[in-house]
């Protein structure tokens, strides 16, 4: 819809690109752009539309145009209910109308695909697991995955199990698995480190096999390269999986985690800007991947700013590397006793941590980055 009938194009171009950015996703099922236009200029209740089209879920949007301003919204509409279930507005410059049109595209695709994961995993949530096919358990497996707590990690294991076990040629399930085994080794819940992240990457590689264009595929086995020490294969993966989810934050982000990794911190920082931009409403796993970029480039207070925000939005303690991020950071800024109070906390939660195990969770390429972040973390009191 426009109040500028000489401007449909855009609202036309902005609606189109949306549908094929959707599209990309295998699990959604997306009606095509023609099938759409006909509600253009002939509204009918969501209820009408839902049952017209077979959909359950329903994305409408306006586009108003003030001097060389933009503003667009966007609403996700439940048809069974008629209810509101997501809304956002977007007010942008004119300067240049098509790159404002992709940057649109890509915010509205992020933060709209992060409310139907959410949606999807607060139904499943509340089935019983004998009631759930393949898809449902895949859904609350991404679901407890994205909330990335100590508890919900084994739970994301099983369900993603549970999925293989009814579809064992589900992409989607074997990313599941293999993100879910990424973060247990992440979060320092396992004997073998190595163990489960060769694990990740074998489940990655078995998603890429059934299904070659899932770039969500790509990005986890980018992940387990990365952590495994493998750079150059994780940066050739994430260049995979952005070439076929562009505007998808978390690959977005992803990317600039293993731009930190290689030395090019610039860049990264510029890649999870450009990820919060596509996702305002981010999980809270961008947080580190920005601090890391703003550690590395030497802004330390503006890491430590990112810091209060990733503390203060979790419930227990943060993943094994951040900890040493955070320690690190403090330490290069002579905040000692701050530095020391991490170093205990991360001894509650990993005790038999110590100096030998800092390159499993700070996978630098470069040996002078990997030294210097060791000197630190042996001036905080981490144990040798």
């Amino acid at each position: 819809m426009s109040d500028t009938p000489d401007k449909d194009y855009f609202a036309d171009g902005l609606a189109q690109d949306i549908i094929t950015e959707l599209s990309r996703e295998p699990d959604l099922f997306v009606i095509a752009h023609h099938s759409t236009l006909v509600y253009k200029d002939s509204p009918k209740d969501i209820q009408t539309i839902g049952q017209d089209l077979g959909v359950r879920y329903v994305l409408e949007g306006t586009v108003r145009r003030t001097s060389n301003r933009i503003r667009v919204t966007a609403q996700l509409r439940d048809a069974m209910t008629n209810g509101s279930i997501w809304a956002e507005r977007y007010d942008r410059s004119l300067e240049d109308v098509f790159e404002v049109q992709n940057e649109l595209t890509g915010a509205i695709y992020s933060t709209l695909l992060k409310k139907l994961v959410d949606i999807g995993f607060e139904q499943s949530a509340r089935k019983k697991p004998a009631d759930l096919g393949a898809y449902g358990h895949v859904l609350h497996s991404v679901g407890l995955i994205f909330r990335m707590t100590r508890a919900n990690i084994k739970a994301a294991v099983d369900a993603a199990e549970a999925a293989l076990a009814i579809d064992p040629s589900y992409s989607r399930a074997h990313t599941a698995l293999a993100h879910a085994y990424l973060h247990r080794a992440l979060l320092g819940q396992t004997e073998d480190t190595r163990e489960d992240l060769e694990r990740a990457r074998a489940e990655a590689l078995k998603a890429i096999e059934a299904d070659r264009d899932d770039y969500w595929g790509y990005g986890v086995l980018g992940g387990a390269e990365l952590w495994m020490g493998h750079h150059e294969r994780a940066e050739s993966a994430l260049e995979r999986a952005i070439l076929l989810g562009p505007n998808s934050a978390d690959m977005r982000a992803l990317n600039a985690l293993v731009l930190n990794f290689i030395g090019r911190p610039a860049e990264g920082l510029a890649e999870i800007n450009l990820a919060v931009r596509l996702n305002p409403r981010h999980p809270d796993w961008y947080l580190p991947i920005w601090a890391r970029a703003l550690f590395l480039l030497g802004r330390h207070l503006d890491a430590v700013a990112v810091f209060h925000r990733l503390v203060g939005s979790r419930t227990e303690p943060p993943p094994i590397p951040s900890f040493l991020l955070m320690i690190a950071t403090y330490m290069a800024i002579d905040r000692l006793n701050e530095a020391r109070d991490l170093v205990l906390a991360l001894l509650q939660v990993s005790p038999d941590f110590d100096l030998a195990r800092v390159p499993q969770f700070a996978a630098f390429k470069k040996q002078e980055t990997l030294d210097r972040f060791l000197e630190l973390l042996r001036q905080a009191g981490v144990p040798q």
